[in-house]
């Protein structure tokens, strides 16, 4: 059985930028990169 996947665009957003500023808070521009938000998420 597939997990549903409800898509909400405005959270997603939100999500990502969260992730973003959490990781050059933490690590500076230096510690960015996709792999570092989609772990973030």
């Amino acid at each position: 059985m597939e997990k549903e996947i409800i898509k909400n665009r405005q959270a997603t957003e939100l999500t990502l930028i969260k992730a973003v500023n959490d990781i050059i808070e933490e690590s500076g521009f230096e510690g960015l990169g996709i792999d570092a938000v989609a772990i973030k998420e």
